[in-house]
């Protein structure tokens, strides 16, 4: 289809396991568009990682706080409130990996994917970059801190 220059709102569907919806986009050259559409699926996922990671990280820190509590007056053997801080901390973490892990997972689901590529079939340049990769090393007194990034 060939459309003049200007701002467009296209409205996209697919199967009932996709999420169907719109998205602006303004025409500045002659362009190939492709979307692609989100899978609900993933979509529930993510909402499900987001919730459950804030719930685990909260729980984790009450299991932690109600260890250490029981730890404090401990006479003989701390044991068991010791193994409730590690399992707290444990929850805790988790749940501080999951929550943006699903909630970014919900985010790129949420509305169809746009690729526009110039008329042509070439690849925009930020497509075809190469992704840079640094590598550190800082030593310090008793040993040394080693860093990798990597930039897509």
């Amino acid at each position: 289809m060939l459309l003049p220059r200007g701002e467009y709102r296209v409205r996209v569907a697919g199967n009932p396991e996709q999420i169907e919806g719109d998205r602006k986009i303004e025409l500045t050259a002659d362009t190939s568009l492709q979307f692609s559409l989100p899978d609900r699926s993933d979509r529930t996922t993510g909402l499900v990682l987001g919730i459950a990671g804030g719930a685990l990280a909260g729980i984790g820190i009450w299991v932690f706080f109600l260890s250490s509590l029981a730890g404090y007056d401990c006479q003989a053997s701390c044991e068991g409130a010791r193994t409730g801080a590690y399992v707290g901390t444990g929850m805790l973490v988790a749940g501080a990996v999951l929550t943006p892990i699903g909630w970014i997972k919900f985010a790129r689901n949420r509305k169809p994917q746009l690729e526009q590529r110039p008329l042509g079939g070439a690849r925009p340049a930020a497509a075809t970059r190469a992704p840079r990769i640094g590598i550190g090393l800082l030593p310090s007194a008793g040993g040394a801190a080693a860093g990798v990034s990597v930039v897509f």
